[in-house]
Order: structure tokens, then C-alpha cells, then sequence
């Protein structure tokens, strides 16, 4: 499956299937996505948390950490060496 936060809209999509609608995101924002100690799944928005999801992530699952864009974009990608 996969987990994707959508930046026109808001929308949070697990495994292409809507499962939230929180807030849309621009230019400057800074969006994080992690997985806590439990393997729940959640996205930040500018350091504040807005989705915690309910299932956990296998802990033998392969993960692919991925972005799409649609124009040119600057991005960051932290896997946990920064705090």
C-alpha cells in the first residue's frame, strides 16, 4: 500500500483510497511525514501535527520513501540523521 498527502487539495490518500481532507499546502511550507514508535503513520504541517492514522505499518514492510511534483521544486529529505 501507500500513504501520499496531496498539496492542491489536502486530500490524504492511503492506498488510493481518501481517508482525510486536512490542509492544502504552498511554497515555504514545511510538510514532514514519519512513522512513531507504534508504526502509526502521520504528516506535519509547518511542525504541527494534522494527521495521525489509526493502522500500523507492518514492521517487516520495505518502505519507499517517494515525491511528486508537477513543477520545479526545492526539497529537503530527512531519514532521521537530523533532529
Amino acid at each position: 500500500g501507500s500513504i501520499g498527502y496531496h498539496s492542491d487539495d489536502g486530500k490524504i490518500f492511503l492506498s488510493n483510497k481518501e481517508i482525510a481532507s486536512k490542509y492544502q499546502f504552498k511554497e515555504k511550507d514545511l510538510v514532514g511525514c514519519g512513522i512513531d514508535s507504534l508504526g502509526k503513520t502521520f504528516f506535519t504541517l509547518n511542525g504541527k501535527l494534522i494527521y495521525m492514522s489509526s493502522e500500523r505499518i507492518n514492521n517487516n514492510s520495505q518502505l519507499y520513501p517517494s515525491i511528486g511534483v508537477k513543477n520545479k521544486v526545492k526539497a529537503a529529505f530527512n531519514f532521521g540523521q537530523k533532529k
